[in-house]
């Protein structure tokens, strides 16, 4: 991520990319698209990685061992990489930050084992299956072993203080540069190999390996099925029917295969060899992507050790190749305008392909690219195709949540490569190209103030609450962004809320565990209500409507809320707080459960006994939840309008308030410094929390800033915090701004309002308030705020705005008011050009 002195038009920043210490020069074959990807590595000498935290593109040191391959895979919304070898592992890439996250070494486990498996599990472990090990005391050849790797706990099973205590047993047979496949049963198919490690004779074993995750357990060799042609340097495809596809690659006798096999797994079968489809030219080291249409494209690899520029379209429904002879399809499938052996390959967000790179002939590596449509069968024209910044062959291809593609490692054809490429669909170009962020901002169907919006399942974007332009006359739209298009559906896209509800101001909203949402308070223009509704993204629609026959309508809130607090918490129950207008129940909280749709209390559900009260009633507080799961409140007002410096922290496990009474869960927290209501607190990567703006008792906007450590309950500065230094007051006084975090930690803190201003209109005085257009930067790194030359600038003012947080690690900012008028328009912030978008991006780059 760029410095905070670093500006959007700074291109000297905007050109490198970070550096990733020399990986596997070999081809990796990338499996599927945003979702498990299966990598096989082959052997080499290279300097593996070693990555040292950093904030910016500084190429990482290196540290000089034998390797043996690199994975690369997505965990989550990043991207991991994994050298084999000495084992080395790497945390992850962060494709927003542009950076690699934390430095992570591990040492020399279970032998120098190279060249084998790597999976990813549902359950977010690795196994690593087979490889080969360089003579360490008694143990040398290729391994029948395996290694099982936790993510979340950064540790190999049966290390200590690892969870995993049961190392995952061996497989039948030992082997190296096998392929592996997770398959729709949630079993792991490990097919083919070679028995003996590199630079011997190597012959090819036909047999596979069930892995079951879920026991951990190997079939018996008599309960595994064998292929037909044993072979190494395929290329595999797991079918919209859930069958598996493995084409071509090279014998034990190192003649490249014109065949294909195709498993079932239901039967565990392979296809005889009679059934066996064949393309329509032999090659091995191609690239393989699974079709929107089910069909799959293999591109190039190589025959007699010469690229290819031929490609293979597989129809499944016919077990044939197109173009064969027998196949129903007889058209000949087109040809790329580069011979690419070992070319990394990805499927874009619009269905087209990205072939990068390979190897044209022995020595000449190619940084060209070929962009295949399926809709057409046709490739781009050559000279339309984006060029990356240097020539590769080997790499690895991902396709990112967010749509950007990186593209890791590979071989220039003298050395193994440290850098890598992203390449960005929207703007047809790789990262480095001065590739500027054109985007206009998108504009709502209707007018914004006092919304809520959440971050759906589908990738979308509900925002809910008042529209028009003032007042709470009239209706009230539900908007629905699209990133994909940058665009809001059309009004009659999206439904307007059943029952006889409006989206209301003050509607507050959270998404559940199964991917719905629950909508709850709001203001009716007289008074707060105990509206609940439950939407669904799949089918777009709320409780009540006919075309939701099977979303059941939400019990109504216990208390009259607007603008509350919802909070999901790690059990999938709902926290509702704050916004409570009857003086009897002002410190309530209500604890809704979605499995049961009811509150907790409730006589027909589980959770018997609804949440303590608060120490405090309060509303307009600012609610986080921290890293161990409970929730803290900071600040709001009392009933009587007092403003608070008091806390409040909810513990989950013993469903009450810390400090209250009957609750000895843990110590209630400290009060803040400044009295605030209407701030914002953000979670910060080192679990701390920042609490920024509001207003003070006096209705001032505020500079301050505060930070709380959970970890020893105190807040930075005071009285016995390790934290001896407080944060800096921001730039801008703020209060009802937005403050997001963003991936590589930092928060971005925009808009509100800082204080009032006398106008007159008809001879009529009255105060106005005054809105920002200008943001803050929060650096938790330096514990500073981003100088204000280096931080862009909104397209509108505006206060009273929400903010989310989209998969591709931008910033939508929505609606809000400015000068009286409730907003349409929204904005788009681009962490990695420091701009938003429309304002500073527009013109950047080609």
């Amino acid at each position: 991520m760029a410095d905070a002195g670093i500006t959007a038009n700074d291109s000297a920043w905007r050109a490198p990319l970070p550096s990733v210490s020399n990986l596997n020069p070999r081809f990796i074959q990338r499996r599927e698209v945003r979702s498990i990807l299966i990598l096989t590595a082959f052997w080499f000498w290279f300097t593996p990685i070693v990555i040292a935290a950093q904030h910016g593109p500084t190429v990482p040191t290196t540290e000089k061992v034998k390797d043996n391959g690199i994975y690369v895979f997505l965990s989550g919304d990043r991207v991991w990489i994994e050298c084999g070898g000495e084992r080395k592992l790497v945390d992850p890439f962060d494709p927003v930050s542009n950076h690699f996250v934390a430095s992570y070494l591990i040492d020399q486990i279970g032998g120098d084992q190279g060249g084998g498996a790597v999976i990813l599990l549902p359950n977010n472990k690795l196994l690593i299956a087979g490889g080969w090990s360089e003579e360490r005391g008694a143990v040398s050849g290729t391994l029948a072993t395996t290694e099982l790797y936790n993510l979340a706990y950064r540790c190999f099973a049966g290390q200590p203080n690892c969870p995993d205590k049961t190392v995952p047993p061996r497989m039948n047979v030992a082997r190296m540069a096998e392929g592996a496949m997770l398959l729709r049963n949630g079993k792991v198919l490990i097919y083919s190999g070679e028995t003996n490690p590199p630079g011997d004779f190597q012959p090819i074993v036909k047999s596979t390996e069930l892995y079951d995750w879920k026991t951990n357990t190997f079939a018996p060799a008599n309960a595994t099925a064998s292929m037909n042609s044993g072979r190494t340097d395929a290329n595999a495809t797991l079918l919209s029917d859930g069958k598996l596809l493995i084409a071509g690659g090279i014998n034990g006798h190192a003649t490249e295969l014109t065949t294909a096999e195709l498993y079932e797994s239901s039967t565990n079968t392979f296809a005889t060899a009679g059934q066996l489809a064949i393309m329509n030219t032999a090659r091995s080291g191609a690239s393989a992507i699974l079709l929107p249409n089910g069909r799959v494209l293999i591109a190039g690899g190589s025959k007699d050790g010469a690229g290819l520029n031929s490609v293979e379209l597989y129809d499944p429904p016919h077990n044939c190749f197109a173009g064969h002879l027998g196949c129903a399809d007889q058209t000949m499938p087109p040809t790329m305008h580069g011979k690419r052996a070992e070319p990394a390959a990805a499927l874009l967000q619009n269905g087209q392909v990205l072939i990068a790179g390979g190897e044209e002939d022995v020595g000449k590596v190619l940084s060209t690219t070929d962009v295949y449509d399926p809709l057409t069968n046709t490739f781009a024209p050559a000279n339309s195709t984006p060029v990356m910044n240097g020539p590769r062959s080997g790499a690895s291809a991902v396709t990112l949540p967010g749509g950007n593609v990186l593209i890791a490692g590979g071989s220039d054809a003298e050395t193994a490569l440290n850098s890598i490429e992203l390449y960005e669909p929207a703007r047809q170009c790789f990262a480095g190209q001065q590739c500027g962020d054109r985007t206009l901002p998108a504009v709502m169907n209707a007018a914004h103030l006092d919304a809520a919006a959440a971050l759906l399942s589908t990738g979308k974007v509900l925002v809910v609450g008042g529209s028009g332009d003032s007042g709470f006359d009239g209706d009230f739209f539900t908007e629905l962004y699209d990133p994909s298009t940058n665009s809001f559906a059309r009004p009659d896209a999206v439904p307007k809320v059943a029952s006889g509800y409006t989206a209301l101001p003050g509607m507050r909203l959270t998404a559940l565990p199964d991917g719905k949402v629950l909508l709850a308070g709001g203001f009716n223009g007289r008074h707060s209500t105990r509206v609940t509704l439950l939407y669904d993204p799949e089918h777009n629609c709320f409780d009540g409507e006919s075309s939701c026959p099977g979303l059941a309508e939400p019990p109504p809130l216990r208390w009259t809320r607007s603008d509350a607090s919802l909070t999901r918490l790690r059990n999938g129950l709902v926290l509702i707080a704050d916004g409570p207008i009857e003086d009897e129940a002002y410190s309530a909280a209500e604890l809704y459960d979605p499995a049961h749709n009811c509150f907790a209390g409730d006589t027909h559900c589980p959770e018997k006994n609804a949440p303590g009260t608060m120490n405090q009633g309060r509303r307009g507080a600012a609610t986080v939840s921290l890293a161990d799961g409970s929730v803290l409140m900071a600040g709001g007002a009392d009933k009587s309008g007092k403003i608070l410096r008091s806390m409040e922290i909810y513990v989950p496990s013993a469903n009450c308030f810390a400090g209250h009474q009957g609750c000895a869960a843990k110590d209630a927290p400290p009060p803040m410094e400044q009295a605030r209501i209407d701030a914002n607190a953000s979670l910060l990567p080192n679990g701390k929390v920042l609490i920024v703006g509001g207003s003070s008792e006096k209705e001032i906007p505020l500079r301050s800033a505060e930070l709380y450590d959970p970890v020893h309950n105190c807040m930075a500065g005071g009285p016995g915090c390790p934290d001896r230094d407080a944060p800096p007051p921001m730039n801008s006084a703020r209060t009802y701004a937005t403050a997001t975090g963003l991936p590589d930690g930092r928060v971005l803190i925009a808009g509100g309002e800082s204080g009032h201003q006398a106008v007159s209109t008809a001879g009529v005085k009255y105060w106005q308030e005054v809105p920002h257009a200008s943001v803050e930067l929060y650096i938790p790194q330096t514990n500073t705020f981003a100088p204000v030359a280096s931080t862009p600038t909104m397209n509108s003012a505006r206060t009273e705005a929400v903010a989310v947080l989209l998969p591709n690690g931008k910033v939508l900012i929505v609606g809000g008011e400015k000068e009286d008028h409730w907003l349409t328009s929204t904005e788009l912030y681009d962490p990695r050009n420091n701009c938003f978008a429309g304002h500073g991006c527009r013109n950047v780059g080609n």
